[in-house]
């Protein structure tokens, strides 16, 4: 890519001006001021992150434009405002600054970033059954005018469900130790983070995602005391989630999705509601 492009969409993205957030004293970032000062090294680091630096509010809005047909919006931090009776007294709505890339364009980089989780680098963030998109990212510290190999930040973006986001989490890791990499670190916390999703609103596995190999026939926990539930899915190799919040040993399982019979592979969660 030629450095005018590149500076173009360096801007477009939003990148080196405040992104409006309604939150106090955000940073500009750091991005050549002209043409003038991308020379041909610069061009070409710049096109795996050096020579730029960016907040982490605004690497989330520039990668939502990614994954969300191309249009950059401005944040916020509150959707609406409603009083006591449920009637909205304040409504932000959601405002388009402008389109970066096309539909067509979104759609490939949302299958290469689906890819990149089940079959690349960002592999760390696999979940068995569910599509999952992201990118890893490792950054080497520029102190006192030079970098500084020895001191690195990893991180992690991920999105999900990665065919239509909902959810775009970004985890920065500041100097971390033994493995420094973005799969390895910062990915885990994003996995996490979207496995608590998961479970929070139940959803259930993806027929059509990629999963484990080795299949599985669920059994039928349904009526069974919560701690006989759960010893019987770990006896069967499958992870489980309970959907209520507060759980005692001896509630009964009243649901279970997948169903008693049906094939799974291993890892899928089998989701249970459980109460006395």
């Amino acid at each position: 890519m030629e450095k005018k492009k590149m500076y173009e969409y360096i801007k477009k993205f939003g990148f080196g001006k405040k992104t409006g957030i309604d939150l106090p004293a955000e940073e500009e970032g750091i991005i050549p001021k002209s043409l003038d000062e991308i020379s041909n090294v610069r061009l070409a680091t710049l096109s795996y992150g050096h020579g730029i630096a960016v907040t982490p509010i605004q690497m989330i809005t520039a990668i939502n434009a990614v994954v969300n047909g191309g249009n950059l919006y401005k944040p916020r931090i509150v959707k609406e405002i409603e009083d006591s009776d449920t009637n909205n007294v304040f409504v932000n709505n959601s405002q388009v600054v402008r389109r970066v890339i096309s539909k067509e364009t979104s759609k490939k980089m949302r299958e290469m970033m689906k890819s990149g989780v089940e079959h690349g680098t960002a592999d760390g963030a696999k979940i068995s059954g569910y599509d999952v998109g992201g990118k890893t990212g490792t950054s080497v510290k520029f102190v006192d005018g030079a970098y500084q190999m020895e001191t690195t930040v990893a991180s992690f973006l991920g999105v999900f469900p990665s065919e239509n986001p909902k959810y775009t989490i970004l985890a920065v890791i500041d100097e971390p130790k033994g493995a420094s990499s973005g799969n390895v670190v910062a990915a885990s916390c994003v996995k996490n983070i979207i496995k608590s999703i998961i479970d929070l609103e139940g959803i259930l596995p993806d027929s059509s995602a990629e999963t484990d190999s080795e299949e599985v026939e669920v059994p039928d926990i349904v009526g069974l005391k919560v701690l006989d539930a759960v010893n019987l899915l770990i006896e069967n190799g499958l992870e489980h989630s309970i959907t209520s919040f507060e759980v005692d040993s001896d509630d009964l399982v009243l649901s279970q999705a997948p169903a008693k019979g049906e094939k799974n592979q291993k890892r899928i969660y089998c989701r249970y509601n459980d109460r006395k």
